[in-house]
């Protein structure tokens, strides 16, 4: 890891990460109602932006505004946090090594554990609210809204909560807390992502999700195998709601 910040304490550093990701949110969230609403102009949506947040089925174009807004401001949290050296540098983060294909095989694990995990509390049509939400209203652009999911969420997501997140809050407490740093900053990371999904029922899942990715990341000095890992995982929820709700691919 690239050195950091070392005038600052470690706390006061995991603080101002912190801080930093929930602003990125604040600022990500605006830029996707502030999407929305051009695209409720353009494709000519008879209601208001609050009518359209209620639907269960928003239609595609609001999809892709939420998300594009969304990863504008987690990435632009991303850079700033690295900018201000609280978090090391991004740069190799994202090689590619042939080996990193593995990583399909544990997003395909995870998704397959979290689905053993909540079988026996029998809540599996209300698992489900949350991709129907943002692929029940597709249609015919259901390609785009998966090709969002399955490549621009896992990149994105993982700019900021392990790249900056994870790799800044372990590079922080490491020299003060020792091992403790590990699961500091995973505990951390994890707790972080699983709340910017605001799924209470699916918050569980998404902790584990992020404890995994957070782990991969410390193993493999890299990015990289994480945002794999994490597309291989969406991929999965993405072809089984697509063929369940659809008929086919």
């Amino acid at each position: 890891m690239n050195e950091i910040d070392t005038a600052t304490s470690p706390w006061s550093k995991v603080l101002a990460i912190t801080v930093f990701a929930g602003l990125g949110f604040v600022v990500g969230a605006t830029l996707a109602n502030l999407l929305q609403a051009l695209g409720a102009k353009l494709f000519h949506f008879r209601g208001s932006l609050s009518q359209l947040a209620t639907l269960a089925s928003p239609p595609w174009w609001s999809i892709a505004a939420t998300l594009l807004g969304l990863w504008i401001g987690l990435v632009a949290a991303a850079l700033l946090i690295v900018r201000m050296r609280w978090a090391p540098a991004l740069s190799g983060q994202f090689r590619f090594k042939i080996g990193d294909l593995r990583f399909v095989g544990v997003g395909v694990g995870a998704q397959i554990v979290i689905a053993l995990s909540y079988a026996p509390f029998h809540v599996g049509s209300k698992m489900n609210v949350p991709a129907q939400h943002l692929f029940g209203g597709a249609g015919k652009f259901i390609w785009l809204i998966g090709l969002m999911s399955v490549v621009g969420a896992p990149f994105c997501e993982e700019v900021l909560f392990r790249g900056a997140i994870y790799r800044g809050v372990y590079a922080s407490l490491r020299v003060t807390n020792g091992r403790g740093a590990f699961a500091l900053a995973l505990v951390i990371s994890a707790s972080l992502f699983a709340l910017a999904h605001s799924e209470l029922l699916q918050l569980p899942g998404l902790f584990f999700v992020g404890l995994l990715l957070g782990y991969v990341v410390q193993k493999t000095g890299r990015v990289m195998p994480a945002i794999i890992t994490h597309a291989s995982f969406n991929a999965v929820a993405f072809l089984v709601v697509t063929i369940v709700q659809h008929g086919k691919i």
